[in-house]
């Protein structure tokens, strides 16, 4: 767990607690929690580093509580300029290779409570929430958040909430209470066959462990068999559950597709024959899906649509 770094005025803490929740630093503060988290550091010198780093323009940084990221300081401050954590991590840190630690996503703060967890019913955008491992109460902090962190979290929930809407309306519908006249975002639905529909119907959604323990155990849940598949056969699948997913969402990476059809695989428990039916890595989905180019002419070809 991190901890927010604070200072002994009450209103400056507040906005320091406040930045870091957006994954925001002063250049004075990223040294900080780089020294709090790392032994042996050196503050001052990291100080100047950053700084320079800052000047040249290889860590960008911007202007208090400000988005626009052409802010180019002619003066360097460590306690004015702000940098954003992923751009701490890849454009400084990199630059040290003794150095394991890194910024903490902001959205990690957001990670559900367990007592979730052993909820049978919930409204139907609070289980959305969960499925994509964000607390349901993340709209308290919006504010706090930030317009780009806000904006990352409803990238992946509106078109989930939209999916779930859209499904709620048919016949073999098995998580809805509210008839489908009246079901909505807020609708109360029963959660362990929400999960199960979602294992089934939206196998690429990438889910927390935690809730997809919950549907497997819903009774309700057919397991599939399993199959043992030659090397051909695996990878055309593979392929397959990578193109539905491109699809659907063309901005994803050639990692999060791999990430996507291994645990499909998982799921359908889909190995190959080859060495006794052994289960696939993901390393091996990766080269199927990027050998002689497929990955790339695939991306190629769906946003030329």
């Amino acid at each position: 767990m991190v901890t927010l770094l604070t200072t002994g005025d009450p209103d400056e803490s507040s906005q320091s607690a406040a930045r870091q929740l957006m994954g925001r630093y002063t250049l004075e503060e990223a040294v900080q929690a780089l020294a709090k988290n790392v032994e042996d550091i050196d503050a001052k010198e990291m100080l100047k580093d950053l700084k320079a780093k800052v000047l040249d323009g290889t860590v960008k940084a911007y202007a208090p509580a400000q988005v626009d990221i052409s802010h180019t300081p002619v003066t360097v401050r460590s306690y004015y300029e702000e940098v954003e954590w992923d751009v701490l991590n890849k454009k400084w840190l990199t630059h040290f290779d003794a150095i394991g630690w890194r910024y903490p996503d902001p959205l990690d703060k957001l990670r559900p409570d367990w007592s979730y967890w052993n909820l049978d019913h919930l409204p139907l955008e609070d289980a959305i929430s969960l499925s994509m491992d964000v607390t349901p109460e993340w709209t308290l902090f919006t504010k706090e958040l930030g317009r780009k962190n806000v904006l990352h979290i409803q990238y992946q929930l509106v078109p989930r909430l939209k999916n779930a809407l859209n499904w709620a309306e048919s016949q073999n519908c098995t998580w809805r209470y509210d008839s489908v006249a009246h079901i909505n975002s807020k609708s109360l639905i029963k959660l362990r066959p929400f999960i199960s529909w979602i294992a089934v119907e939206q196998p690429d959604w990438t889910i927390p462990k935690p809730f997809r323990a919950m549907g497997i155990k819903d009774s309700s849940v057919v397991p599939h068999e399993g199959s043992l598949l030659s090397r051909d056969a695996w990878q055309t699948k593979a392929r397959d559950y990578a193109l539905h997913s491109m699809k659907g969402i063309p901005k994803l990476t050639l990692g999060e597709v791999c990430k996507l059809v291994h645990e499909r695989f998982e799921q359908e428990q889909i190995k190959t024959s080859h060495g006794g039916g052994k289960a696939l890595a993901e390393g091996s989905i990766k080269d199927a899906l990027s050998g002689q180019g497929w990955f790339s002419r695939q991306k190629r070809l769906l946003n030329s649509k």
